[in-house]
């Protein structure tokens, strides 16, 4: 037997795998070998991305230090020094744009490009600034027309890092031209801010995003630190976080949305420290107004994404407690913070958003638990005020809204919310009823005030009871909450009301609370037999059982006989 294997039975692969088949040896897949993991600079052209951005820094920071450095010097005139920075800017951006056309100039092209349109932009803020050629309003002009035409060629050019790296590079050399931060500054910084908006949401730039916002983002939140009276300085707080905001609902949609939100989320700050630095009444203003603003912008700009929507809440809630910490930090602080939860929670109710229902509740809480702290000392002393009468109402007013909107916009379980809000109606009833009766009636009036709550307790159990008798009948939850509210009110009318009360008051309470328990449970015991008559079954009367009618049997007569 010729065991000698022919040419088309040899290995074909370089690794010799095989397989038999009916027909003979074939060849098996062949796997392609792993791919070599190449080193960071040999990765599209990452040394030459690394040198050009290089020289776009050392490049700027020499025509810096020609602008100021070589003038303290006294080396060459101003002139000069201005107009030979401008020229080598302008040359290399007229450069770039023939570089731009070779092939494998795409990365010089937009290094040049970049050098050359922070060049110009530092001239002028050189020119503006520095040397007082210029006037303010003609040299942020020129500033944004240099800027606009950056913007325009990176966008041309589908180039982020042209965009990112004239931005960033005037934002790091420009407070050495301003002789630190300035207004005017801040000024140049919100041309850029501006400026990068388009490029954000129209091609979708994350990095752009963080190069136009955090640079005037921290030098505004320095200069209102510093100076927190200023004019100029509040004014460019408000202007800075509404380009965040218009920039955030723009690029909401976005694939890169959480960047642009966070970026908003910093812009916002230096507005918010500027309205803990005004007075009381302009707080306040400025904070509904900041308020209104975002909710309303939220509202034109719908669909809005949940990063958008999140940060816009965060923000609109820091500048309503910034306003309320302005205005004052006594005791109408828990009414002002109940007040805010109040007309959020009536917004969620009218347009349902989850982020406003978590802020109101956020507000209701806070604002509960200064008006409780306050409250437990109060309550010891009876010096009730005007400010706990305030906040108790407006709490009480907040849970009802609550329990509302968790039934019937957010389809909660009715008896967990019911006996939720029985619970804390408990509480703002104290805390409304004592402190109005005190209020109104002075010293005299703590009797009523307990004589009061001791009778609303009872009223809520009874309302606790009716409840349970809806529906299926097996809301236990109901029954227990309404019964421990019962005791609760029991336990205060032997406990407390028995020796703090005198006289009729004392008589009262007892009487009025005795036909409360009474009628409820005369009516719980009604309800609940005409609940049992209701399930027995109906027995049904059997009819008569007729006798059954017997017919006559027919006679028999015998044939006669033939």
């Amino acid at each position: 037997m010729n065991t000698t294997q022919g040419p088309q039975s040899q290995n074909q692969y370089p690794n010799g795998a095989q397989f038999q088949t009916a027909a003979g040896p074939r060849p098996a897949y062949q796997y392609a070998p792993p791919a070599t993991k190449q080193p960071w600079w040999e990765r599209d052209g990452m040394v030459a991305k690394v040198f050009a951005a290089a020289g776009v820094f050392v490049t700027l920071i020499g025509v810096v230090m020609l602008l100021v450095i070589a003038a303290r010097a006294g080396l060459l005139r101003p002139e000069i020094r201005v107009g030979g920075g401008a020229l080598l800017s302008a040359m290399l951006l007229a450069a770039s744009t023939r570089l731009h056309l070779r092939l494998g100039g795409q990365i010089g092209a937009v290094a040049l490009a970049s050098t050359g349109t922070a060049g110009l932009f530092l001239c002028i803020v050189a020119a503006t600034n520095y040397y007082e050629w210029i006037p303010g309003v003609a040299g942020l002009v020129l500033a944004a027309v240099v800027a606009a035409g950056a913007i325009a060629l990176a966008m041309r050019w589908n180039s982020q890092a042209l965009a990112v790296l004239m931005t960033a590079s005037v934002a790091g050399l420009a407070p050495v031209l301003t002789e630190g931060v300035t207004v005017p500054l801040i000024a140049f910084l919100v041309l850029l801010q501006a400026a990068g908006c388009i490029p954000e949401f129209t091609k979708s730039w994350p990095a752009i995003a963080a190069a136009r916002s955090l640079p005037v983002a921290f030098a505004t939140t320095y200069a209102i630190a510093a100076e927190r009276t200023g004019t100029s300085e509040q004014i460019a707080s408000y202007l800075v976080a509404t380009i965040a905001l218009t920039s955030a609902l723009a690029a909401s949609r976005s694939r890169h949305e959480e960047v642009t939100a966070v970026m908003y989320g910093l812009a916002s700050v230096p507005m918010i420290i500027a309205i803990t630095a005004l007075t009381g009444p302009v707080a306040a203003v400025a904070g509904a107004a900041v308020a209104a603003m975002t909710f309303g912008s939220l509202v034109l700009a719908r669909p809005v994404g949940l990063a958008t929507t999140a940060a816009a809440t965060l923000v609109t809630g820091a500048a309503l407690l910034a306003a309320a910490m302005t205005v004052t930090t006594g005791d109408f602080l828990s009414a002002i913070l109940l007040g805010i939860g109040t007309v959020l929670a009536a917004s969620v109710y009218q347009v349902k958003n989850h982020f406003t229902a978590g802020l109101s509740l956020a507000f209701i809480g806070l604002g509960a638990f200064d008006l409780v702290t306050r409250a437990s000392l109060t309550v010891v002393a009876d010096a009730w005020t005007m400010a706990d009468f305030v906040g108790g109402l407006l709490l009480t007013a907040d849970i009802l809204i609550a329990v509302v909107i968790g039934i019937r916009r957010y389809n909660a379980d009715r008896e967990g919310v019911a006996v939720f809000g029985a619970l804390a109606l408990m509480v703002s009833s104290t805390i409304t009823l004592l402190s109005l009766c005190v209020v109104t009636l002075g010293d005299s009036g703590q009797g009523l005030g307990h004589f009061s709550v001791t009778v609303c307790w009872m009223l809520l159990a009874s309302a606790l009871l009716a409840l349970s008798l809806r529906g299926d009948g097996k809301n236990t939850g109901l029954v227990v909450t309404g019964l421990v509210v019962a005791a609760s009110a029991l336990a205060k009318l032997f406990l407390h009301d028995l020796a703090a009360l005198s006289g009729i008051v004392r008589a009262g309470a007892f009487i009025v609370v005795g036909l409360l328990l009474l009628s409820a449970g005369a009516g719980y015991a009604q309800a609940f037999a005409k609940r049992a008559a209701a399930r027995r079954p109906v027995q049904q009367p059997q009819p008569a059982q007729q006798q059954p009618v017997q017919q006559p049997q027919a006679r028999h007569y015998p044939l006669p006989r033939r």
